[in-house]
C-alpha cells in the first residue's frame, strides 16, 4: 500500500469532474498534487469552486501538444492518473477528429513525455465501460471484445487503452486501467448527462426530458467517490497488477432504467414526474452493466455509496452551487 504523504501525482484534465474529485482525496492524504489541464484558469469548473487550485501545482498544457508537454521534465511523479479526455459520446460524432486526437493520440503523448523522466511512476488510466462498444451481453467482463457501435467515443477508449499497453512494451511504465460506468456525483458540469440534466431541469420548474432514448436503456449509476476510491486503490497495486485491466461499476447489483433514473432524482428533489419522452435518434444498448468480480478479487475493491444517498447528496449540492460552475451541455 502507498504512503501518499508527500507523494507527487500528477493528475491530467484536473479540472474535469473526476479530476476534481480525485484531487481533492488526494489532497486530504498530503499528497503533493499537480494538476494540468488544458484549460487557462479553473474560473467556472468545480476545481476552482472547490479553491483546489491554492492546494496544488497548477500546470497548463494540452495533451494533443506534445511540446506543451514539454513542461513535465522539471517534476519526478510517484503516480500518473490519466482523466485528460473528450467524455461525451454523442459530441465525439460531431467532432470525431478532435476526440480521437483528445483521447488517443494525447494518451500516447503522455506516455511519451513520462518516458523521458529518470524514473517510471505508476499510470493509472481513466477508461469506460463505452470500450466494449454496442455489446449486447451484460454483466461484461475485462475480456469481453468490443463491439462496433455508433460513437466515436467507444473506439477512442479501444485505441487508448492500445497506447497504453504501448507504455508498458516501449517504456517499461507500470500501467493499470480502469473502466468506469456511468458516474454521478457533485460538480459535473455536463448538463448532458441525465443525472445533472434532470436536477437542472427540476431546479428550473421545468419537466425532466429523456432526449436521446426512449429510457427503456438500464445502466449502471456509480457515484464519483467509489471511482476515486477505484483509482487510488488501482495506484495501490499498480507495480503488483501492471498491465491490467479492471472493470468497476455496482455489477449488476442496482441497475436502473433512464427512465427510472428521471423518476428517482424527482422523488428525491421532492417533486414526483415523469419524465418527457422524445424518439431516440440513434438506437441505443438496451442493457449494459459490468462485473466487477476482477476488481473484488485482485484490489479488494468495493462500492461503498448507496444510490439514494448519493443522489440525495447530489441533489443538495447543485441546489446550493449550480450557479457556481459554467454549464456546458455536449
Amino acid at each position: 500500500m502507498i504512503d501518499w504523504t508527500k507523494k507527487t501525482c500528477l493528475v491530467t484534465g484536473a479540472f474535469g469532474f473526476v479530476g476534481t474529485h480525485l484531487c481533492r482525496d488526494l489532497i486530504s492524504r498530503n499528497a503533493k498534487v499537480v494538476a494540468l489541464d488544458y484549460l487557462p484558469t479553473p474560473d467556472g469548473t468545480y476545481f476552482g469552486a472547490e479553491g483546489l487550485h491554492s492546494r496544488s501545482s497548477v500546470l497548463k498544457a494540452d495533451v494533443r501538444r506534445m511540446d506543451e508537454l514539454r513542461i513535465l521534465r522539471d517534476f519526478e511523479f510517484d503516480v500518473v492518473f490519466h482523466l485528460a479526455a473528450q467524455p461525451i459520446s454523442p459530441l465525439s460524432n460531431l467532432s470525431p477528429d478532435e476526440t480521437i486526437e483528445t483521447n488517443v493520440t494525447g494518451t500516447a503523448n503522455v506516455g511519451k513525455a513520462l518516458s523521458a523522466l529518470p524514473s517510471m511512476p505508476v499510470f493509472v488510466f481513466a477508461s469506460s465501460a463505452c470500450y466494449y462498444g454496442a455489446t449486447a451481453t451484460s454483466p461484461l467482463k475485462e475480456e469481453d471484445p468490443y463491439v462496433e457501435g455508433e460513437f466515436t467515443y467507444s473506439e477512442s477508449k479501444v485505441l487508448s487503452e492500445g497506447e497504453v499497453l504501448k507504455m508498458e512494451s516501449l517504456y517499461g511504465i507500470p500501467t493499470i486501467r480502469c473502466r468506469f460506468v456511468n458516474l454521478y456525483g457533485p460538480g459535473d458540469r455536463h448538463f448532458s448527462r441525465i443525472i445533472p440534466k434532470t436536477i437542472r431541469h427540476l431546479l428550473r420548474g421545468e419537466q425532466p426530458a429523456l432526449t436521446r432514448n426512449n429510457g427503456s436503456t438500464i445502466l449502471d449509476f456509480m457515484h464519483v467517490a467509489d471511482a476515486v476510491s477505484a483509482l487510488i486503490t488501482s495506484a495501490e497495486h499498480g507495480r503488483s497488477v501492471r498491465g491490467e485491466v479492471f472493470n468497476f461499476g455496482i455489477a449488476g447489483d442496482n441497475p436502473r432504467s433512464a427512465f427510472d433514473m428521471v423518476k428517482l432524482v424527482s422523488r428525491l428533489y421532492g417533486r414526483e414526474t415523469d419524465p418527457l419522452i422524445f424518439d431516440p435518434v440513434v438506437p441505443r444498448t438496451k442493457v449494459k452493466f459490468l462485473d466487477n468480480t476482477k476488481a473484488t478479487q485482485c484490489l479488494g475493491w468495493k462500492p461503498q455509496e448507496e444510490l439514494e444517498e448519493g443522489l440525495l447528496s447530489t441533489i443538495n449540492w447543485y441546489r446550493q452551487n449550480t450557479n457556481r460552475i459554467e454549464h456546458l451541455d455536449y
